[in-house]
């Protein structure tokens, strides 16, 4: 037997998110489901810098070391 979720509407999802239990948590709609987001924003900050830093180190030339 294949149980079928019931899509949301945008609204329902704003109405969702603006419940008191859910203040303090993340919460994305994405296709009709409300998912939550499991990292916060200043972790994202976090690895966002540590990949620049990455990706311009690896797009720098090669120094010659002769």
């Amino acid at each position: 037997m294949v149980v079928q979720e019931k899509l949301l509407t945008v609204q329902e999802f704003d109405e969702f998110v603006m419940r008191p239990e859910n203040a303090n948590r993340l919460f994305e709609y994405v296709g009709g489901s409300i998912v939550e987001v499991v990292s916060n924003p200043y972790s994202s900050k976090i690895a966002s810098r540590i990949n620049g830093y990455i990706f311009e180190f690896i797009r720098k030339p090669t120094r010659q070391w002769a």
